[in-house]
């Protein structure tokens, strides 16, 4: 690559005084108004930021979790965030983590909306429809990825089931269409899951209508077990006893050899990286045969066998980027 055609300037850096891990970081890229404002996650804590017109970062917003882990239940620790929009255009900030419970601030109202609850373990993703940013997907922990109305908090669908993961749900993201997601895990397996089938694009619209049915009884959430395309051959598992390294001890017991914590589209093809130090760019190819791909495409990406190290994509679609344990971003 031309040094010139990428220039980086560190500009400001930030403390925040809770002195724990920030596991995401997201600018608003779903409201023009917004784009500014960005949010992080660390700890207990929610913090909301704005680039004002000098170019000056200011906190707008902060909100700390009140679960102090007593009743025997586990401290609040959020992993993810995401932006999404109420239907009359305001800005939520959607997080999760340890609790497995979703919580939703209304940045202009400055209150939290209703818990979304559902999930049995950890919130590890969370992604917001590109087409209509008051849906919400969120990956788990307990093997299942779920899709939410933020407007009537009715939990729409679970992607789970006979042909859905077998281990954690690490990594979620909608294809540019909304026609369709792609999910990936512990398991090592990649799959592509459908929403256009006629019954979940009613329970979509029956979510908005009729979150209660009849008899005040509660919505029927649509199970979808079947993905339109699954492999786990980009990454495939090493007989090896070695474990992945976690982000904390709960989950250091994991006895994989590696583990598929980041996937993205590109377009119509995927990027993938593993806990072997290895991301790859590849293309499912069905007509060929069921579970069918092609590798177009391998980058190694050092030092970086500690999960939950996630990449991204610049919206031209020509970069990526992607931090490691050296505390480098290439």
């Amino acid at each position: 690559m031309n040094d010139s055609h990428l220039r980086v300037e560190l500009v400001n850096v930030l403390e925040e005084d809770h002195k724990a891990e920030i596991y995401s970081c997201r600018f608003c890229d779903i409201l023009p108004g917004y784009a500014s404002y960005f949010a992080s996650a660390g700890g207990t804590c929610i913090t909301i930021y704005n680039i004002n017109e000098s170019d000056q970062v200011e906190v707008v917003q902060a909100y700390k979790d009140d679960d102090d882990g007593l009743l025997d239940r586990k401290s609040e620790i959020f992993y993810t965030l995401a932006w999404a929009s109420t239907l009359d255009g305001h800005p939520l900030v959607c997080a999760g983590g340890v609790r497995g419970i979703i919580k939703c601030i209304d940045v202009c109202a400055g209150i939290i909306a209703p818990l979304l609850i559902g999930h049995g373990g950890d919130v590890l993703d969370l992604r917001t429809h590109p087409v209509n940013p008051n849906l919400l997907l969120s990956a788990s922990k307990d093997s299942s990825v779920r899709l939410w109305n933020l407007d009537t908090g009715v939990c729409i669908a679970i992607f789970a089931g006979k042909e859905g993961h077998r281990e954690q749900v690490v990594s979620i993201h909608f294809h540019p269409t909304a026609n369709c997601f792609v999910s990936s895990g512990m398991d090592t397996a990649v799959k592509i899951w459908s929403l256009c089938t006629p019954e979940l694009v009613s329970s979509i619209s029956l979510s908005y209508l009729q979150p209660r049915r009849e008899g005040n009884l509660s919505f029927l959430t649509q199970m979808e077990q079947f993905p339109v395309f699954s492999t786990d051959q980009v990454h495939p598992n090493e007989s090896s006893s070695s474990s992945i390294n976690a982000k904390n001890n709960s989950d250091s017991e994991v006895g994989h050899s590696n583990c598929i914590d980041c996937v993205r589209f590109v377009g119509d093809l995927l990027l993938t990286k593993s806990t072997k130090n290895i991301i790859k760019l590849w293309k499912p190819s069905s007509q060929r045969y069921k579970g069918a791909l092609t590798l177009l495409r391998e980058f190694a990406l050092p030092n970086c066998e500690v999960w939950f190290f996630q990449l991204d994509v610049y919206p031209p679609l020509d970069l990526f980027a992607c931090g490691n344990a050296d505390g480098r971003v290439r």
